[in-house]
């Protein structure tokens, strides 16, 4: 009621029927093309089932569409930008920051909770330098 809420997933819609999983649709494909390839048909007594989302980060900066995005298992830091409509044509490509939430396990100050990670942006898109992104 009222839209999505931002604790489900945009990336794994299901679609119930007969109390098996008939389709998952990823709406990512409907709103950052405005179609998709393999449009579903809702029959009677389907149900929708939206579980939480996955792996989330956000971009923000120099990008047509800065927003926050779930990522599937697999995507890039390149998606990611993809997602983000790309660069715009004033963006600084030699450097960009990752602030990264700290995991419980791997804070050695508990009151660390947030590093910054330094990157070449150049380097990256030419995939000569990787880039791992963390939920949250």
């Amino acid at each position: 009621m009222g839209g999505p809420h931002t604790s489900g997933s945009l990336r794994n819609v299901q679609v119930i029927r007969h109390g098996n999983i008939a389709y998952s649709v990823d709406l990512y494909e409907y709103l950052l093309k405005g179609y998709s390839a393999g449009d579903v048909q809702l029959r009677s007594n389907d149900n929708v089932f939206i579980p939480p989302r996955g792996k989330t980060v956000s971009i923000a900066g120099e990008v047509h569409r800065p927003a926050i995005y779930e990522l599937r298992e697999g995507e890039t830091f390149q998606d990611l930008l993809s997602f983000a409509g790309g660069l715009r044509a004033e963006a600084y490509t030699r450097r960009f920051q990752i602030e990264r939430v700290v995991p419980f396990e791997d804070r050695e100050d508990p009151l660390q909770v947030r590093s910054v990670l330094d990157y070449d942006l150049a380097s990256v898109l030419k995939g000569d330098q990787p880039v791992s992104l963390a939920d949250g």
